[in-house]
């Protein structure tokens, strides 16, 4: 405590010295080379006291500058950060292995020293030295073990000040940990690191074209320091006009850790950001928060139907349509609007994925929840129309079962098999096709010519088949029949 309180004395008394100096009150006493470097740190050598000549805290009597100019405000700029620096070395502690056990990870002082470097951070942006303050950002969250915002730390000063002398530092350190305490999230840094080589233009549109991609992310733990940096991005950005890419990433961020925050964010951008090409994202992702997270599903009916008619054309419109439609179905059971909401994807998407996913889940309503079979078999038979590989013969191979178990419609039976023969001739269930339509005809049909007929044609077709000696049995047995 001895150390940090004349850090910050004798920060306090330099300006104040040099200020009654200049009005003739007092006399101006000979100014020290450097207000940090008379601060005594009890049990360290003289030359650990100085800040490095990268970076000197400027003497406040000899080489003032007009109040409110800009060499003033780089002066105090400069004698932030040797402050700063120096809190950090004189507050780091070498934890054995008792101290490690026993001592907290974070102290009051980490917590002021981090606000102090973002508070800098958002004053003097412009400023090269920025990227110093980043440095001493990394160093304080990795002494309190917190690796995935010491990560950010250095990707965040890469993408402000890609040319700093601390870039190759910051690459170092973010390596070191993707192969240590970042190891299961390495893949997500790596593609961070990655899109750093792809940003362009001014500092601050690079740093929200990072932001942006990190807005991506669905790993939790790295969502508060993403979310933290935004909101700083938020704070000192002045000049950027499409920052509605960070807003967008921040409410993506808030999405993992407290659905109501996220809420307000996606809001934010829809009430500030008209012109926005991600107010159908917004939407989109409001309804799922109410849908998913809050469970309000009347609203989550307004928000999908909002995307839909405003951004017919976008994948955002297409998403809100399934969303809905799983929604009617799974969480409202309404399958009415279901129903209807599935075969407007249906016609509207013709052969879109999601036509498939909505034809399956139609077909299940049909089957298992409002119990009309030849509705079901109905839909299974379309989606085969439209998608004509191993979806389709599963459609049909249900078709197919419904119709023989559950509706007893045997010539319907057999036009379903025939198809999948047809269709699908060189596939095993071809030929289980074919010795089925054998069986109707012989056991329920009671056409005896007609299996004869089936059982031949399987085993001139498939004479390696297992089911070719069933059906050379069945055929001769009919045959003595006659």
């Amino acid at each position: 405590m001895l150390r940090l309180s004349c850090l910050f004395a004798c920060l306090l008394l330099a300006p104040l010295s040099a200020q009654a100096a200049d009005q003739g009150s007092i006399p101006a006493a000979a100014p020290a080379a450097n207000p940090v470097d008379v601060v005594p740190l009890a049990g360290d050598a003289a030359a650990d006291t100085a800040a490095p000549e990268s970076a000197p805290v400027m003497d406040s009597v000899q080489s003032a500058a007009p109040f409110g100019s800009e060499a003033a405000q780089r002066q105090l700029a400069q004698k932030k950060i040797g402050l700063l620096r120096a809190t950090v070395k004189a507050t780091t502690v070498d934890k054995g292995f008792l101290s490690g056990l026993f001592s907290t990870s974070v102290r009051p002082v980490d917590s002021e020293l981090l606000l102090a470097m973002d508070r800098f951070i958002a004053q003097y942006p412009e400023l090269p030295d920025s990227a110093e303050v980043y440095q001493l950002k990394a160093q304080v969250h990795l002494r309190i073990e917190n690796y995935r915002a010491a990560a950010l730390d250095w990707l965040m000063s890469l993408a402000a000040y890609p040319d700093s002398s601390y870039a190759l530092e910051a690459r170092n350190g973010l390596k070191s940990l993707v192969g240590d305490q970042l190891k299961p999230q390495a893949q997500l840094v790596l593609s961070m690191m990655q899109k750093l080589d792809t940003l362009s233009g001014g500092r601050e549109e690079r740093v929200a074209g990072l932001l942006a991609f990190m807005g991506t992310s669905k790993d939790k733990d790295f969502a508060a320091p993403i979310a933290a940096e935004c909101n700083a991005f938020l704070t000192r950005n002045r000049d950027l006009a499409d920052e509605d890419r960070v807003v967008n990433a921040l409410a993506h961020q808030k999405m993992l850790l407290d659905n109501e925050s996220a809420i307000f964010y996606f809001n934010e951008l829809l009430a500030l950001y008209p012109d926005s090409p991600l107010r159908a994202d917004s939407l989109l992702s409001m309804g799922n928060i109410q849908r998913n997270g809050l469970k309000h599903y009347e609203e989550a009916v307004l928000s999908f139907n909002s995307v839909i008619a405003k951004y017919p054309d976008t994948d955002e419109a297409k998403q809100a349509y399934e969303a809905l439609a799983n929604m009617y179905d799974e969480n409202m059971r309404d399958y009415s609007n279901a129903i209807k909401t599935y075969n407007a994807i249906a016609a509207r998407y013709k052969d879109d994925p999601v036509v498939l996913r909505s034809l399956q889940a139609l077909a299940s309503i049909y089957q298992d929840k409002t119990h009309q079979p030849l509705e079901a078999i109905a839909t299974y038979r379309k989606l085969a129309d439209t998608f004509k590989n191993k979806d389709g013969l599963s459609a049909l191979l249900k078709a197919e079962k419904l119709a023989y178990y559950t509706v007893s419609d045997w010539k319907l039976a057999i036009e379903i098999n025939r198809r999948i023969v047809n269709d699908y001739p060189d596939d095993d269930e071809a030929v289980k096709a074919m010795y089925a339509n054998a069986v109707i005809y012989e056991e329920k049909l009671k056409d005896r010519e007609q299996a004869i007929k089936l059982y031949q044609e399987l085993i001139a077709h498939y004479p390696g088949h297992n089911l070719a000696k069933d059906a050379q049995r069945r055929s001769s047995a009919l045959e003595q029949k006659k």
